[in-house]
């Protein structure tokens, strides 16, 4: 059996024996680059080659936690979907995924649909996505790590009329994370989402 299809059983006997929060943790450790080889490492910086194994273990730990309804899972594999971290970006899939977190309480699923401006009756119109971007630069440009961080999702994942420009988007996300805004961190820490 190969090492991947021996991971891959791996985790669904961990999920049928109900380790959701087992997989959430392991898959954070791994979106952090804890626990990844040196050799990973180096690959992801220089951008070239084949995707590292902790990448595929990562988004397979995260949607099997999502699947027994792990909202921190969920809200995870929206942000990965979002921003194309890890994935191929997808913002329906995103939105599907902030949406079953918001749903069970997690504040930060709850603030990316409001970012993104989705709620349960459908997507904003042109003019109210131009109204959320000027409040959000306008906060950004004052020092609101919040509003900075927001702001900055948008930018990587190219929504709301504005083009996909991740040095734009990584700069915001380092403004936040100075301001020890927690969100940030894993934009600042791993850039490689800005690569994929």
């Amino acid at each position: 059996m190969k090492e991947n299809e021996k991971e891959s059983e791996q985790i669904k006997s961990d999920t049928h024996l109900g380790y959701a929060e087992e997989q959430y943790r392991r898959a954070l450790m791994y979106l952090n680059n804890e626990g990844v080889s040196e050799e990973d490492k180096a690959i992801v910086e220089s951008g070239k080659g084949v995707m590292p194994k902790y990448y595929w273990i990562t988004s397979s730990l995260f949607i099997n936690a999502a699947k027994v309804g792990h909202a921190g899972a969920q809200y995870q594999l929206g942000m990965m979907f979002y921003t194309g971290n890890r994935v191929a970006k997808n913002e329906d899939t995103a939105v599907n995924y902030f949406r079953k977190a918001a749903e069970q309480g997690h504040p930060e699923a709850k603030k990316m649909l409001e970012t993104i401006g989705i709620d349960c009756s459908g997507k904003t119109t042109a003019e109210e996505e131009a109204e959320v971007v000027q409040q959000l630069t306008e906060a950004a440009e004052q020092g609101d790590a919040e509003s900075q961080y927001r702001l900055a999702l948008l930018y990587a994942g190219g929504s709301y009329g504005l083009k996909q420009d991740v040095t734009l988007a990584y700069e915001l996300f380092r403004k936040a994370a100075e301001q020890k805004y927690e969100p940030a961190y894993n934009y600042t820490s791993d850039i490689s989402w800005a690569y994929t």
